[in-house]
């Protein structure tokens, strides 16, 4: 009789963990991915110090190399009605005795932004600062005259950087939180349902070696500091565009200029460079499959 006992309890404290296990895994999936054909695999981050000769000059890099997916979504941007604004109230260069703080000009902007929309959730301050114009004596500045504090966002989709011709937003305020002019071009996204397959760092570095670069760049010898992956937007007044992923490479050039390279990170080689996936990251940009797309800002 204990046997028995024993038999139907090591069948309910299993059954127990097994039920558990599939709630447990059912929460997980959920939670993770949906529908998705695929795991996307990373490309390790990589301490990168490499020498490589071009046809203009000798690139030194010495950088550290992102962590990021194999596979990246691929993005249409629309600009529509709205996406766009141009306001120019005062004149930019007066002197001004209440100029808005650098400190509070972002919270500032947001107020602003309210009225045309919102500052969209993935807008990214770049810098906010005051702007002067310095009297000087000889050489030497005697006295600095502040005439605007500006703030200006950039755009991250999931931190990743948009980069080229990026959307933007820039405010400069006068006195009293007075603004003097606004400029916004924050364009509308939408997930093509596609995945695209990135080539790693090293593979990058191959088609910079052989010129394959987006941007035109003119330099002799060059320091990269600084590897980041990003999405390229080649038009700021295109009404539809791609957003293509790439490899960027910063740093200086021999005469202390800052230089900055852009490399197509889409692996085109592989039979499966476009896979499609749905990948819930990108939830709150909508598919072109829907009827009202994501709005910009």
């Amino acid at each position: 009789m204990v046997n028995i006992y024993i038999k139907i309890f090591c069948v309910i404290v299993v059954g127990t963990v097994l039920i558990s296990f599939y709630f447990l895994n059912q929460r997980n999936v959920g939670s993770t991915t949906i529908n998705s054909p695929k795991i996307n695999l990373i490309i390790p981050s990589e301490k990168i110090s490499e020498t490589i000769e071009t046809s203009q000059g000798v690139i030194l890099i010495n950088a550290t190399s992102p962590e990021i997916s194999e596979s990246i979504p691929l993005l249409n941007g629309t600009l529509y009605p709205g996406d766009s604004l141009s306001l120019y109230l005062q004149p930019f260069v007066a002197e001004r005795n209440n100029v808005t703080s650098d400190i509070e000009a972002p919270q500032v902007a947001k107020t602003v932004m309210e009225q045309y929309g919102g500052l969209p959730e993935d807008a990214v301050l770049n810098f906010n600062e005051t702007n002067y114009i310095s009297e000087y004596n000889y050489q030497n500045v005697v006295s600095k005259i502040p005439v605007m504090t500006s703030v200006s966002y950039s755009r991250e989709i999931n931190d990743t950087p948009v980069v080229g011709h990026g959307d933007y937003i820039r405010i400069d305020f006068g006195d009293n939180n007075e603004v003097i002019d606004l400029e916004k071009s924050w364009r509308t996204l939408a997930y093509t349902g596609q995945n695209a397959n990135i080539i790693t760092p090293e593979q990058a570095i191959e088609k910079l070696q052989h010129g394959d670069i987006i941007n035109d760049v003119t330099y002799s010898d060059v320091k990269i500091n600084n590897i980041l992956f990003a999405y390229y937007e080649n038009s700021d007044t295109d009404p539809e565009i791609m957003l293509n992923p790439v490899w960027v490479f910063a740093g200086i050039t021999s005469s202390g200029s800052p230089v900055v390279f852009y490399i197509s990170a889409q692996d085109f080689t592989s039979p499966y460079s476009i896979n499609n996936a749905t990948n819930t990251n990108y939830s709150h940009i909508q598919n072109n499959s829907d009827n009202i797309p994501l709005r910009g800002g």
